[in-house]
Order: C-alpha cells, then structure tokens, then sequence
C-alpha cells in the first residue's frame, strides 16, 4: 500500500528544513554547496523536497538552502501526510540521507545511534503489544538492531561498531584522523 502524500506550493520564506538534519548531517562543503546551487540555478530541482505532516523538510535541506539563496518565490514539495510520529520522521530523514550521500564516519555515527535508538523503540513497542515476530525494518530484515543499522549505512555490523567505539572515546584526535579518512 503506498503512504498517503500529495504536492502542495509554498513560499520558500516559510520553510524550514527538520532541525535533525542539520544536527546529524551538517551542511555541504562550501565547494559542493556552490556547485549544487549552480545546478539547482541552471536546472531547477530535479528531486522533490520532501516534507512532513507539519511541513518540515524531511529531504532536501541542502536544496532548500540553495533555493532560498537563489530567492526562489516558491516552490512544489511533496508532503507525507503518513508522517506523524517523530521517530518516523527522523527514520526517513536518515534513511534519505543515507541513500542520497556519501556519509563520513562521524555522520554514520550520529545517524547510527538515532536510528538504533528508533528500532530498539519500535522492537519494544512490538514485544509490548505481543507481536515480537513482526520484522524489524520495513524491508523485512531480523536480526541484531546493529546489524540493521549498519545495513543502512552498507556497512557490517562489526564495522559499525568499531565507528561507535571511537566516536564514544575521548580520543578526539582518533575522531579526527577517523573522520577525514
């Protein structure tokens, strides 16, 4: 069954994108940034910015901002009326993120530890309402929720884990050297 959305316009003034985005993921380089918004002057949007049921830019932040520098009057976004709850607003965005990006180790950290957080939540909810056999991702996949994660992400679970390890140490100049390659 496909999740109930619909296009609507809206100015640009008065769109924001999900504050999650931007703490997850940050901002473009200024480089990336620059071409992107070359692209977006010289061929519009070729992807929907997406929005929640409360028209929060779920995906699309980066194209957002370079519509807004661009001084764009409005523009179409598809908004996911099905998007309510804030853990399945947070999932999307990071699930977008994760398709649409090429996520440096401190990003898939972050991203990696909410998403844990949603699916540990979601497997509660299961065992509470007694139905612990559903499956843990909408793609069908069971097993360890670190493993799920990391399948977000492309990466095994060991792998992700050794991240954690890391981002959870105090060793910033470890992070450092981890996050730049």
């Amino acid at each position: 069954e496909q999740p109930a959305c619909h296009v609507q316009n809206f100015p640009v003034t008065e769109l924001e994108p999900h504050p999650l985005s931007h703490e997850l993921f940050g901002s473009l380089g200024e480089d990336q940034f620059q071409a992107l918004k070359q692209d977006v002057g010289e061929r519009g949007l070729l992807h929907w910015l997406e929005a929640d049921s409360k028209h929060r830019i779920i995906c699309g932040s980066q194209r957002l901002r370079a519509i807004k520098e661009l001084e764009w009057p409005d523009v179409d976004i598809l908004v996911h009326d099905h998007l309510v709850e804030e853990d399945e607003i947070r999932e999307h965005l990071i699930r977008d993120n994760t398709l649409r990006r090429q996520l440096s180790p401190a990003q898939m950290y972050r991203a990696g530890v909410e998403l844990e957080r949603i699916e540990k939540t979601k497997a509660q909810r299961r065992i509470v309402e007694g139905g612990n056999q559903t499956p843990l991702s909408p793609g069908g996949d069971r097993g360890k929720v670190v493993d799920i994660v990391a399948g977000a992400f492309g990466i095994s679970g060991n792998t992700f884990d050794r991240i954690k390890k890391v981002f959870e140490s105090d060793d910033e100049d470890l992070k450092d050297r981890v996050d730049r390659g």
